[in-house]
């Protein structure tokens, strides 16, 4: 068992060793099995730990609730998930757009799933690829003719405009070979668009121990504004806008409820009133479900 996991020694953002039990969350999507999440006592900073190793790890995505490696429409839940998912797309290509002026935009999707992201750019003539490292998922995205690379080596010896990783970096064992790589591939002054969850959500209080982004052992690492700029700011980027994603604490609060035991009519209810309120004290909070950070690589 004990090759199946690893424990961290040290704090993954400033690397201090004193590190405290900050509380247990039960893998409610799969496993049922409780993890333990530490927090270091000098950034704040929380993770899992210890955490299931690289090579144990596939096994805890392995269900059919786990649909960002699907196309899956079938059901009233993934259908309206798809149907956000349209909307969503619009919202990333013009928040690229927005920050990322270069004349000849060359965008990477790491943790690209099943390519509806790249897909949409290509539609949109911009030029785009990405790295997905689950064989189901690249393999969707390559049959409908999108560049997809297996891991970090395969990808081309290139400069990119934009690099991007929605509801990825939490998920990524090795943040120093991921980080650094990003550095690498991007101008100075080009973009690193980041969306995470937000435990400081009003969703995140309401559900507590049932909040469904707490997601672990899946997600190894839960930021905040604070820690995740902690972070970056180690591998020469500068926050240059941060933006809240409202549509998350909708299918978050949906999936919270579930895990509290409510049917699924009962559940959506529920979870429409709780993303409701939790949007609207996020207005004057910042604290969104989850985020989306813009940084600026540094010279």
């Amino acid at each position: 068992m004990e090759q199946n996991q690893e424990t961290l020694t040290a704090c993954p953002v400033c690397n201090a060793q004193e590190l405290v039990f900050y509380k247990a969350i039960t893998d409610h999507s799969v496993s049922k099995e409780p993890f333990r999440i530490e927090s270091c006592k000098n950034c704040t900073f929380l993770f899992t730990n210890p955490r299931p190793s690289l090579k144990a790890i596939g096994r805890y995505y392995e269900s059919e609730n786990y649909i960002s490696h699907t196309a899956n429409t079938k059901g009233i839940f993934n259908k309206i998930y798809h149907f956000v998912k349209k909307i969503a797309l619009k919202q990333k290509l013009a928040l690229i757009n927005e920050f990322d002026k270069s004349p000849t935009q060359q965008i990477l999707d790491i943790g690209s799933g099943t390519g509806s992201f790249l897909e949409y750019l290509l539609q949109n003539k911009v030029a785009s690829e990405g790295v997905e490292p689950n064989d189901n998922a690249r393999s969707i995205a390559q049959a409908n003719g999108i560049k997809v690379f297996k891991n970090l080596n395969e990808v081309e010896d290139k400069k990119y405009s934009t690099i991007t990783l929605w509801h990825v970096l939490e998920h990524l064992h090795d943040l120093d070979q991921y980080l650094n790589f990003i550095h690498e591939k991007l101008a100075d002054q080009s973009t690193i668009i980041i969306a995470v969850p937000n435990h400081l959500s009003n969703d995140a209080r309401k559900y507590l121990d049932h909040w469904a982004a707490w997601d672990v052992p899946r997600h190894l690492y839960h930021f905040t504004p604070k820690t995740i700029q902690l972070l970056l700011k180690k591998y020469g980027f500068i926050l240059a806008s941060q933006r809240g994603m409202q549509f998350d604490s909708f299918y978050v609060s949906l999936l919270s409820e579930q895990y509290k035991g409510s049917n699924k009519a009962i559940a959506a209810i529920k979870a429409v009133i709780a993303g409701f309120i939790s949007n609207q004290i996020a207005k004057k909070t910042g604290n969104y479900s989850s985020l989306i950070y813009i940084f600026k690589k540094s010279n």
